[in-house]
């Protein structure tokens, strides 16, 4: 997906018709990129080509943040055993745990990235 792309996505997508909001829901995107997000609603499906910026996650991030609700599931989940489908599930929860657990709580990273002494006062 080109940069220009997902920045025309949230005027293709809002219901809002006032002001720059009209013009950018007037802006023709190509058709693969319709493509794309039909494919998204359709399946939960996201892809990159190797040009693209996005990765697939990145992708459904920006689709889900529109307010592009996949209608259906995953092909994936229909060929998985509810076991199988648990055990990725528990493994997505650990990793995401873990990933957690290893950052720093919100006054420490604004102390270290905004400059702000943590007990200043």
């Amino acid at each position: 997906m080109q940069t220009r792309d997902v920045l025309i996505l949230p005027y293709k997508v809002t219901e809002r018709r006032d002001g720059c909001w009209r013009y950018g829901a007037a802006m023709p995107i190509p058709d693969s990129r319709a493509q794309k997000i039909e494919l998204f609603r359709e399946t939960r499906r996201a892809f990159r080509r190797n040009e693209e910026l996005f990765a697939e996650k990145s992708w459904v991030q920006v689709m889900m943040g529109q307010g592009i609700m996949p209608r259906s599931h995953h092909p994936i989940a229909a060929n998985s055993s509810d076991a199988d489908l648990a055990r990725l599930l528990d493994t997505l929860r650990r990793t995401v745990a873990a990933a957690v657990r290893g950052l720093p709580d919100h006054a420490s990273y604004v102390a270290h990235h905004g400059g702000i002494a943590r007990d200043a006062g």
